[in-house]
């Protein structure tokens, strides 16, 4: 057992100073039963997210480029018809945490998974069920309201932020099953109408920091590590070998351009790949004019644009 602390009132008031949304806290504490899962997503937020996007520890929280409402007494409340009489009937949502990125113009409706809730149930009414969910965001965020001049969603968040849903879970084998289940449930639907997020507990921190940064929630590519062994002539040779291939290209380019001005047969030469040409050179100074020591020439600069010679 540990002990686990909260904000009395008085401590309330000074953390409000810091965060100006702060939402009234629920009316009754949460019980037993759900203490792990609001720290675990504390723990994302504080312990992760926080420390990743402060710029320093003494930095206003209300500087940071996101904001994160935790779950309160407020429920977002929508209505769906009968499917036999045409009767709406009320239906509400509470996720665990809504997060809104400004800079990305993204709303972000956050449900954490603990793994105690089934993927799909035999009882579609059952709120706890992940395909539940699913089935009523997806009313929410694109069925149209009863007042016909949009969405619940835009009825309730008017700011023209885009909305996205985000499960998080506890375990890599749960992530795939839900991707896997979101994927069979939304197949039929264009990504843009309804967009779903899929992430475990340990990545979300990452992925959620580069989502607000970036607007990608996706790992970032695995930087590679290569140790290679040359010694100095070869070093010499790939650089004066890239230095007389530029030169030639560069010479080719001249005399096609003289020979089109000059009438006759035009000539074209093929588009020179320059973001090829940009990464080799790139290469030779960074790595083959570094072993060459300081008093190395740098390399010659890379072709000049071409198209088609005119």
């Amino acid at each position: 057992g540990v002990p686990v602390w909260t904000l009395a009132p008085f401590g309330r008031s000074i953390a409000s100073r810091q965060v100006p949304w702060l939402r009234p806290p629920a009316a009754s504490d949460i019980g037993y039963r759900f203490l792990e899962h609001t720290l675990v997503l504390n723990e994302v937020l504080v312990v992760r997210l926080v420390a990743t996007l402060r710029r320093g520890p003494m930095e206003p929280l209300s500087d940071l480029p996101f904001r994160w409402l935790c779950e309160d007494d407020e429920v977002l409340t929508y209505r769906v018809p009968h499917p036999q009489t045409g009767a709406w009937l009320r239906s509400v949502l509470k996720p665990d945490a809504v997060m809104t990125i400004p800079a990305q113009r993204r709303r972000l409706f956050i449900e954490a998974e603990t793994g105690t809730q089934s993927i799909a149930t035999a009882h579609p009414d059952r709120t706890g069920a992940v395909l539940s969910k699913l089935t009523r965001y997806r009313a929410f965020f694109m069925a149209r309201s009863d007042d016909g001049y949009g969405t619940w969603y835009r009825a309730s968040f008017p700011d023209d932020l885009e909305p996205r849903l985000v499960f998080i879970v506890h375990s890599d084998e749960r992530r795939r099953k839900v991707q896997r289940a979101v994927t069979e449930k939304l197949g039929i639907l264009a990504p843009s109408q309804f967009k779903v997020l899929v992430m475990t507990f340990a990545e979300a921190p990452v992925l959620l920091a580069r989502y607000i940064r970036e607007g990608v929630a996706e790992p970032a590519a695995p930087q590679r590590t290569r140790v290679v062994t040359f010694d100095e002539p070869m070093l010499e040779r790939v650089r004066s070998g890239f230095n007389a291939l530029a030169e030639s290209l560069n010479a080719l380019r001249k005399i096609i351009t003289d020979h089109n001005k000059a009438g006759g047969p035009q000539l074209q030469l093929p588009p020179v790949p320059i973001d090829a040409i940009k990464s080799l050179r790139s290469f030779v100074k960074q790595v083959v004019d570094a072993g060459l020591g300081p008093d190395a020439v740098p390399a010659s600069a890379s072709p000049r644009p071409t198209g088609t010679g005119s």
